[in-house]
Order: structure tokens, then C-alpha cells, then sequence
């Protein structure tokens, strides 16, 4: 599955980086990571996300055949694997003084 995907993404994108993680969530799903740059990732998105839904459904037909199920995710070299990059958390222990003096 992971050389499929590689080999798809290469295609869209000519010989750019491209790194492609599998995991295993369970016996029967896999979790595949693309991990391109920043300047990339509109290629690999589409227009309205055509081309990413066109990869995870061909990804998907070839997971079905072996009886598995796949899911692709994307992340940008600033991001987490999970796609999500929540920056840093505010810190700021003190309330707000909402007192009114009178």
C-alpha cells in the first residue's frame, strides 16, 4: 500500500520529496502519512480536494482487495502526523480581574 501511495504522489508531484508513513490502527486498518513541503501541499489537495479524494478512494480499492481499510492523511513538514499543528497553548495561569470598584 505505502508504494502505491508513494508511487501516485511521486507522479503528481515529478521527483519531489515525499515521504509516506504507514501505521497499524488494528489487524484489518492501516494509517498511511504523506509528508510533503508546504509548498506542495495545494498540488496534493486539489481544486475542492478532488485529487486527495481521488488518491484515498484508489488507496481504499486496492486496501478492500486485501480485505483492509486505509486511511490517508496529510501533513506538512510543520505539522504533526495527525495533520493538526495547534501551535503553542496559552500558558497564562492569572484571571482576569473582573472586579468593579465603587
Amino acid at each position: 500500500m505505502k508504494e502505491l501511495l508513494t508511487y501516485i504522489i511521486k507522479s503528481i508531484l515529478g521527483e519531489e520529496e515525499v515521504e509516506v508513513k504507514e501505521e497499524s490502527l488494528d489487524s484489518r486498518t492501516l494509517i498511511l502519512t504523506i509528508k510533503v513541503p508546504e509548498t506542495e501541499y495545494g498540488k496534493i489537495i486539489g481544486k475542492k480536494g478532488r485529487i486527495i479524494n481521488a488518491v484515498r478512494k484508489i488507496i481504499n480499492l486496492a486496501a478492500n482487495k486485501e480485505g483492509k481499510r486505509a486511511i490517508v492523511k496529510l501533513a506538512t513538514e510543520n505539522q504533526s502526523p495527525k495533520g493538526l499543528d495547534l501551535g503553542p497553548a496559552d500558558t497564562d495561569p492569572s484571571p482576569a480581574d473582573n472586579s468593579i470598584e465603587i
